[in-house]
C-alpha cells in the first residue's frame, strides 16, 4: 500500500526536508512486482513535484541529474515550471512512451515557443532511421507535429516540416498539412490536396473526417 508513503513524502515536504527527499529520488531500488513498482512510481513522482517548493538553480540540476535516468511524471512537470532549454531531451523522450506522452506534451506546451526548435527536429528524425522506425518513434513525431499545431509555426520552420507531407504515415500527414494553410505556396497547397486526396480512402474514418 503506497499511499501512506506518499503521505510522509507529503509531510517531510512540509517540514522543508528537501534533501531528504532528493536522497530518497536517488536512492537505488529494485522492484520486481509490477503493481509495487507503480506505486513506488506514485511516490517519487509526488516526491519530484513537492520539489517544486524550492524552484532555485541548484535543484534544477540535480532534477536535471535525476532525469537521466528516471522517467517520472512529476519529474516531467516540476522540470517544466523552470521553462528552461535543457530539460526538453527529457521531455522529447517521454513523448516516445504512452505513459508519459500526456505530461511531455503539456511541458512543451508550457514552454511554449521556445520548444519549436527542438519539436521541428523531433518531427522530422525517425529513429533509429527512416527505413525501420520503431512505432514510438512514429508516436513521437506525430505529437510533435501536434503540439507545433498548438503552439504555432514560422515560415522557416515550415520549410523544414514542408517534406513531411511525403510521409507514408496518414496522421503525421494530416497533422503537418494542417501548418500548411499559412505558409504553404500555391504550388505546395495544391500538392498537398492531391496527396490528401491519395491517402483519404484507405485511412480510418476518423482521419478521413480530419482530411475533408
Amino acid at each position: 500500500i503506497f499511499q501512506p508513503r506518499r503521505w510522509a513524502v507529503e509531510a517531510l515536504a512540509r517540514l522543508g526536508a528537501k534533501n531528504i527527499l532528493l536522497e530518497y529520488l536517488f536512492l537505488p531500488k529494485d522492484v520486481a512486482d509490477p503493481e509495487d513498482r507503480f506505486g513506488e512510481e506514485a511516490v517519487e513522482s509526488a516526491a519530484a513535484r513537492f520539489l517544486s517548493a524550492w524552484p532555485d538553480d541548484d535543484m534544477f540540476q540535480r532534477l536535471l541529474e535525476l532525469s537521466e535516468n528516471h522517467m517520472l511524471i512529476g519529474l516531467i512537470e516540476t522540470l517544466a515550471d523552470y521553462r528552461r532549454a535543457e530539460a526538453m531531451p527529457y521531455f522529447e523522450r517521454a513523448l516516445e512512451d504512452d505513459y508519459y506522452r500526456l505530461a511531455a506534451k503539456n511541458a512543451f506546451v508550457k514552454m511554449g515557443a521556445l520548444s519549436r526548435e527542438t519539436l521541428v527536429s523531433s518531427a522530422i528524425t525517425p529513429k533509429p532511421h527512416s527505413s525501420s522506425e520503431t512505432p514510438s518513434s512514429l508516436r513521437r513525431r506525430r505529437t510533435a507535429v501536434a503540439i507545433l499545431s498548438e503552439i504555432g509555426i514560422l515560415a522557416e520552420d515550415w520549410r523544414i516540416l514542408k517534406k513531411l507531407t511525403a510521409e507514408s504515415d496518414v496522421e503525421l500527414v494530416v497533422n503537418v498539412s494542417k501548418l500548411a494553410t499559412d505558409f504553404a505556396s500555391e504550388k505546395e497547397r495544391g500538392m498537398i490536396v492531391r496527396r490528401l486526396r491519395k491517402l483519404a480512402h484507405p485511412a480510418p474514418w476518423d482521419l478521413q473526417e480530419e482530411i475533408k
